[in-house]
């Protein structure tokens, strides 16, 4: 099993080869990654996204709707840890325009000990941004697209602007 670095370094390096193509094929879906990824007001999202997919990929067990290990399911993960032991290093290496620190600790997301559900209310601006991501969590989580996928795609959108 890869270790979520080399899960990172390997979609971006596929990410990289997609120029303008996209991995994922619901303009739906595709649209909530952009908006996601590209929302320059609030990158907490993106963090957020990219956290819940890299746990999905290295442990394709859990469930991306969980990233609170106080869920306590087997399903659940810890989304901070994955964000700050292996997406900080990984952004600040690959320069690219997200948070430098977890989206973990924002005010929408460090009080939540709960399964995010597409229903779920986050209080955040713009909510379309915490809308969409919630939607494609469960997107993910429910089959109609892969964590591969929308992180690549994510990448893509995302390495875009550097």
């Amino acid at each position: 099993m890869p270790t979520p670095r080399e899960l990172l370094d390997s979609t971006l390096a596929k990410a990289a080869t997609l120029g303008a193509k996209h991995v994922v094929t619901d303009e739906a879906i595709l649209e909530r990654i952009d908006y996601v990824a590209r929302c320059i007001s609030n990158r907490a999202g993106v963090r957020l996204l990219m956290s819940c997919m890299l746990a999905k990929m290295h442990k394709p067990e859990v469930d991306p709707r969980k990233p609170y290990t106080e869920i306590g399911s087997k399903d659940s993960f810890s989304g901070r840890t994955y964000d700050e032991q292996y997406l900080t290093r990984f952004i600040t290496d690959n320069r690219l325009p997200c948070n430098p620190t977890t989206a973990f600790l924002t005010p929408a997301l460090r009080n939540h000990d709960s399964t995010l559900t597409k229903n779920t209310a986050l209080v955040g601006r713009p909510a379309k941004m915490y809308e969409d991501t919630l939607q494609l969590l469960d997107d993910v989580a429910t089959g109609k697209v892969t964590a591969e996928q929308v992180l690549r795609d994510c990448f893509r959108t995302v390495d875009a602007w550097t």
